[in-house]
């Protein structure tokens, strides 16, 4: 299988050719095996509830040193070759909206800020959150806009 103009081939590549395309990548490229990472293709895949036994079968395998190439051939050839849909993880954009405000607020870093919020009720957090909004849409103050004011 062809590799396009990057230099190594990202997660979803491999995940792609052990559950849906079915087309080996050759190990001895170093283009496809510089990317490759057990421990991600075998975090994703176990997200699919119905692949769990075989993830945890390679992992158990995995103690013993095996290489990336072998992983990914087991894989391959143990997951059957249907399309899943994996949710990979993205970052919460109101947490960290959130954070940012609670942090200008309190003068605290951006650590000390999740401690606050973790400990904080919804009340709590949409008082702060009152501070900073304007307007008839009632929305936030952009924060570099109350940086200049500082």
């Amino acid at each position: 299988m062809g590799i396009k103009k990057q230099d190594t081939l990202k997660a979803f590549d491999y995940i792609r050719s052990i559950t849906k395309k079915k087309q080996k990548f050759d190990f001895m490229d170093p283009k496809v095996s510089k990317g490759y990472s057990p421990y991600t293709i075998s975090k994703f895949l176990s997200d699919c509830e119905m692949y769990l036994p075989i993830v945890n079968r390679i992992n158990t395998i995995r103690n013993t040193n095996i290489p990336n190439d072998c992983h990914y051939e087991y894989l391959f050839d143990a997951i059957p070759n249907r399309f899943i849909k994996l949710a990979f993880p993205k970052a919460d954009k109101d947490k960290q909206t959130n954070l940012k405000y609670i942090a200008y607020h309190y003068q605290v870093g951006m650590h000390d800020a999740d401690i606050y919020l973790k400990r904080m009720t919804d009340e709590q957090l949409n008082e702060i959150l009152d501070n900073y909004r304007e307007g008839k849409g009632n929305k936030l103050i952009p924060l570099d806009k109350l940086l200049k004011e500082l």
